[in-house]
Order: C-alpha cells, then structure tokens, then sequence
C-alpha cells in the first residue's frame, strides 16, 4: 500500500560514435529506499538495423520469505529480478 508514492529519477544519453550510443537511467524509491538501474548500448549496423544490448540491475531489501502465506515485499525494486537483454531490430 505505500509502494510507488515518490519517485526520483535520471537519465543520461551519450552519443559515443555517430552509429553508438550508449544510455543509462536511474529510478529511486527514497520512502524504501530501493532503485532500478538501467544500462544500454546500441549499434547501427545499418540505416535500418541496429543492435541493442543493456541490463536492468535491481537494488532494494529482498521480500520476506517466511512471512505466512505469502512472501511479503519489503521495498519496491527489491522485488525486481536481474535482467539482461540482447536485441537486433530491423525495418523493412
């Protein structure tokens, strides 16, 4: 019931190369305290094509296992799992 009530957030773009650009973002639950960091890379492979990697990496008190009968969470992001992607996106 007090999850998601105040929100601080950031987001950086960096064009490291005309055809790279890399990202990154920052969301902060301050009331938990828990966050979500987001990483990404992408590469123009063409005018058309582009490759795309990134993370989402997770930071917060994990839930309460042992809370009866289900896990009770004890900060919003710390819910959140590790994420990894790897992405090819093409228009025709």
């Amino acid at each position: 019931y007090n999850l998601g009530r105040v929100y601080l957030a950031g987001l950086a773009l960096w064009d490291i190369h005309p055809l790279l650009n890399l990202t990154g973002g920052l969301m902060l639950n301050p009331l938990d305290p828990s966050g979500l960091l987001s990483l990404g890379l992408s590469y123009s492979l063409a005018e058309s094509v582009v490759l795309a990697a990134g993370a989402y990496i997770p930071a917060g008190r994990l839930p309460n296992l042992r809370a009866q009968p289900l896990p009770a969470p004890r900060s919003e992001f710390g819910l959140y799992p590790y994420f990894l992607y790897l992405e090819l996106k093409a228009a025709l």
